[in-house]
């Protein structure tokens, strides 16, 4: 296909598309979060309080807690673009949600199941990718978002937005995880440049 459109035409149909994806994934997180809450509510309050096997029982094997770590560390390095950006923070929130789910190794500070089961995790997810799209709706237009209210200086940066709306989010739902947050949004912003970044990091703030 040739391109006979201008750069900065090239641009915002990228951004519809990201926009677009992220408003699919967003919706089909939360219908998936309500459908799978309907059907696990009574058993996931048995297991509530029995700890990681009497949540999963004696069969369930897991990986060593070194492997998502790992995984962690490599979702830290800073995205080429604002697609990238968002599939770091998608990685990001699913590890998240990977590592809630994994039994606490000696010594570790960490709350173990604070959105465990189907329907919990599911909708976490949810929140943070609405949060996402929110932000980025706000910066980019284009789309009817799911807050209303939220709104973007001239010049704020989608990047930053996503960034700060996608921590806000995971250190509210997993907050014995926020110092990984932490140390991902503060490499995240340090790659973005000064230009809107102030304003964008407010939109975060107000989406999530």
């Amino acid at each position: 296909m040739k391109w006979t459109g201008t750069r900065s035409q090239t641009k915002s149909k990228l951004a519809g598309l990201v926009l677009s994806a992220l408003a699919i994934g967003a919706g089909a997180l939360a219908v998936g979060a309500l459908a799978a809450q309907s059907t696990t509510s009574s058993s996931s309050g048995a297991g509530r309080d029995r700890g990681f096997e009497g949540f999963w029982g004696p069969l369930y094997s897991f990986g060593r807690l070194a492997d998502f770590e790992r995984v962690l560390d490599t979702a830290r390095r800073p995205p080429a673009d604002t697609l990238g950006r968002i599939k770091k923070w998608n990685r990001i929130a699913i590890d998240a949600s990977g590592l809630d789910h994994t039994p606490l190794a000696p010594g570790e500070n960490r709350i173990f199941g604070e959105h465990r089961g189907p329907g919990r995790a599911t909708r976490a997810l949810a929140i943070v990718h609405i949060a996402m799209f929110d932000a980025m709706n706000a910066v980019v237009g284009g789309y009817r978002g799911y807050s209303p209210g939220i709104t973007a200086a001239p010049g704020a940066s989608a990047d930053a937005a996503i960034a700060q709306a996608a921590h806000d989010t995971l250190a509210a739902l997993f907050t014995s995880q926020a110092p990984t947050f932490d140390a991902a949004l503060a490499a995240d912003l340090d790659s973005i440049g000064p230009r809107g970044k102030a304003a964008g990091i407010a939109v975060g703030r107000s989406a999530a």
